[in-house]
């Protein structure tokens, strides 16, 4: 800027064009609160459960994205596709070219996919891992809610990884919502603001019955018995009179 205006005339004028609230609100933003251990679980839960067009999946690591990618490709029905660094460029293009084609409708990749790439009706991104340089984030949210589409981004966050809310809000310049995967010891999961609990249902509903059937079961069992005891006693009383 300082080498610009060494240059320029004084009178210069700056023209500077402010985002519409339209264009600022494209991209709704969520948080899931996770444990590492939990994310893979995470993962596929989201992918099974949301409807969308395409979507990006952003690992950190190239060893993560291939993993991520023969895991999602068993445990979900979407065709996925993957980028990193270690690809040939043959192989970059054909990955590009499946996903463009619909072909294929997930991507997962590293920060090599965050920039320069675009791709159109992408209406979801998840960020596996949070991303290694604070800008990414913006990178990466920004292959959805393009050419006045809008889109939806979930940021896995971890207990360590809490206080990056905050600054990924300010750097958007929008608040988030979060979007909880409560996980207890029967793996269970439970979606809320924006998410549809369709795979909670599916996968758990059985063990959720169950359990249930058991405290109904036991509630009506002590109710009867506290009745019968009720009048055995009342009896008692009547006769002894």
């Amino acid at each position: 800027m300082k080498v610009a205006e060494r240059y320029l005339k004084p009178d210069v004028k700056k023209v500077q064009i402010k985002r519409t609230p339209t264009q600022e609100n494209q991209i709704a933003q969520k948080y899931v609160r996770v444990g590492e251990k939990e994310k893979t679980e995470a993962v596929t839960a989201l992918l099974n459960s949301l409807s969308f067009t395409r979507a990006f999946v952003f690992c950190r690591t190239k060893h993560k994205v291939k993993q991520l990618e023969k895991i999602l490709q068993k445990n979900t029905s979407h065709a996925i596709t993957s980028l990193q660094g270690n690809l040939s460029q043959n192989k970059r293009d054909k990955a590009m070219q499946a996903f463009r084609n619909y072909d294929a409708d997930v991507m997962v990749a590293t920060d090599i996919a965050a920039r320069g790439i675009d791709v159109n009706d992408v209406d979801l991104v998840i960020n596996y891992d949070i991303p290694e340089e604070d800008e990414f984030y913006l990178h990466r949210i920004g292959r959805t809610g393009r050419v006045d589409k809008s889109g939806v981004s979930y940021t896995f966050i971890t207990p360590s990884e809490t206080m990056l809310i905050k600054k990924y809000e300010t750097m958007s310049h929008e608040k988030s919502s979060t979007a909880l995967i409560g996980m207890s010891n029967f793996n269970i999961g439970y979606f809320f603001t924006g998410c549809q609990p369709i795979s909670f249902f599916l996968n758990y509903g059985v063990i959720f019955t169950s359990m249930m059937k058991r405290i109904i079961i036991r509630i009506a069992f002590g109710m009867t018995r506290g009745i019968w005891q009720g009048l055995w006693a009342s009896t008692k009383l009547k006769t002894f009179r």
